[in-house]
């Protein structure tokens, strides 16, 4: 994997042709170099009492991999995984490098970081001039870095990034995504609740702009495609969130009565916190359903057995577009070749990772110990499909003699950009740069409690059955849904009202007892009389 990076570090000269270096070696020979920033939440900050500390992030650190891994493919022209970059080594003069950047999922230091490289005057084999980047995993960090890299003359390629906001040409001149928005997720969201005749829906969201902007999507479909549900939608902030914070929008649900919720979250620790206070509150347990969007990952449903958090959370689902499922051809090869990456590739991709001067003790998670199957699904696969397309499009447009790419022609030849990925069939949106919905896949995965709990750790590790299955604009059932009391039958999604035409109200009573003493009392006065 680190055979072009050995070749660039014995360059005699480098001049610059738009956003190419193109090095000079010792034999006279130029080769032009494309060299990619990716933007990546590789690992997070946790405080607890006085103490901070980081930690790892498994999934970013595999697609950190599958990027390099979609970087030698392209470098070495191997179409083992996609047949259209077979041979690109003797078709594309382009040889591709990259280095990553830990956002550490915050706007702040995701622009802190980017201004460092950007204000690069000139490439060295350590800090090489940029030539595209691929884009961040939470809109709210995309949204803010592919403005400076979008004015700057730079294409931004997100794996992960879903806000419709980025859609804006205006702003984000040179961003697109190899997944779909959330207004095209939306769709599909929508179609599943009426499938299942839900009537009355309640949405959890965060309010930053994946949050946001996946709510107002799925209400804006909601009113095209299924006017007569009712929604009722209760933001939480992820600012300093705090548990009172939680109990109120919680609150707030339940004053509503329904039964079946959509939350728009991020990650395990807000997944914890919103189901606990929600069984506290009665909205979570038996006869309650909750669907989370992709912001949850299946790994996250691991609790205690037996506890309060694990009874909430039987039941529930996630739904979201797929990075490729077992039994795709396109994904099974690509899975293949990534459990075979060897040792050596290993230890070139984890000397590639930051370290960090106030945290100079810490490792990142080996590489060597993620090259397994839990990329189902994840977004290791888009973000194998963005390095893709970057590098097909690249070599579209470069001019053959000169050498020179700007953005804006690696950007047109990017939307113009299809081929068979391993999450499907790549198809950009030409106005947008926004995958396609109809060319990705949808699933809704069912999260379904083990029997026993792990006699080691006493936790309950959820067994992740795929329940739905969204392909040619309609949900196709895979596996039976399993509800949160064990059983395959949907609960109502209010309460049962039942008349009961025995029942004579207080109201009444009362009358009918004044109406008894009135003739009881006009009858003593007759007699009386």
């Amino acid at each position: 994997m680190d055979y072009f990076d050995k070749i660039r570090s014995k360059a005699v000269n480098v001049t610059r042709q738009g956003n190419i270096d193109v090095i000079t070696v010792s034999d006279g020979k130029e080769i032009p170099y494309c060299h990619i920033v990716a933007l990546s939440p590789l690992t997070t900050k946790k405080s607890e009492e006085e103490n901070t500390f980081r930690s790892s992030n498994s999934v970013s650190l595999q697609s950190h991999a599958a990027l390099r891994l979609a970087i030698q493919h392209l470098n070495t022209g191997d179409g083992t995984v996609i047949k259209e970059i077979d041979g690109l080594n003797k078709t594309c003069p382009i040889r591709f490098t990259m280095e990553v950047i830990d956002t550490e999922r915050s706007e702040t230091i995701a622009v802190s970081e980017l201004f460092k490289v950007l204000s690069r005057k000139t490439s060295t084999l350590a800090t090489p001039l940029p030539c595209a980047f691929i884009g961040a995993y939470r809109s709210a960090v995309s949204i803010p870095t592919s403005i400076l890299t979008g004015i700057l003359g730079y294409p931004q390629i997100s794996a992960q990034s879903t806000s419709p906001n980025l859609n804006d040409k205006e702003q984000h001149k040179l961003f697109g995504r190899t997944i779909p928005s959330d207004d095209g997720t939306a769709v599909p969201v929508v179609e599943y609740f009426s499938k299942i005749n839900i009537k009355h829906l309640g949405i959890l969201f965060w309010n930053d702009a994946y949050g946001t902007s996946f709510s107002q999507a799925i209400q804006k479909t909601r009113l095209k495609t299924a006017p007569e549900m009712e929604i009722t939608a209760v933001e939480i902030s992820t600012i300093n969130t705090s548990q009172e914070d939680i109990a109120l929008s919680i609150s707030l649900l339940a004053s509503t009565q329904y039964r079946y919720f959509f939350a728009i979250i991020i990650g395990k620790e807000t997944l914890d916190d919103i189901m606990l206070e929600a069984y506290r509150q009665g909205i979570a347990g038996p006869g309650y359903t909750w669907f989370f969007s992709d912001g949850v990952e299946s790994k996250d449903f691991v609790f205690d057995h037996g506890s309060e958090l694990e009874i909430a959370s039987r039941g529930a689902s996630i739904i979201k577009a797929e990075g490729g499922v077992f039994g795709m051809p396109y994904f099974d090869r690509f899975l293949n070749v990534w459990k075979a990456i060897n040792q050596n590739n290993t230890e070139y991709i984890d000397s590639t990772l930051p370290t960090y001067e106030n945290d100079p003790t810490f490792v990142h998670t080996p590489t060597a110990e993620l090259l397994d199957d839990s990329v189902s699904g994840s977004q290791v696969s888009f973000a194998y499909d963005a390095m893709i397309a970057l590098g097909i499009s690249a070599c579209a447009g470069i001019d053959d003699e000169t050498f020179h790419l700007n953005g804006r022609n690696h950007f047109n030849n990017f939307l113009n950009a299809t081929f068979n990925g391993i999450t499907g069939e790549v198809i950009f949106d030409h106005l947008s740069g926004t995958r396609k919905p109809t060319s990705a896949l949808f699933q809704l995965t069912n999260m379904i409690p083990r029997l026993e709990a792990d006699q080691e750790t006493g936790k309950n590790r959820f067994v992740p059955v795929v329940s739905e299955r969204y392909l040619d604009k309609k949900w196709q059932t895979v596996n039976p849904y399993v509800y949160n009391d064990g059983t395959l039958q949907a609960h109502l999604d209010l309460p049962d009202f039942q008349t009961n035409y025995m029942h004579i109200g207080s109201s009444l009573r009362i009358i009918g007892i004044l109406l008894v003493t009135i003739v009881i009392s006009m009858s003593i006065g007759f007699m009386s009389w």
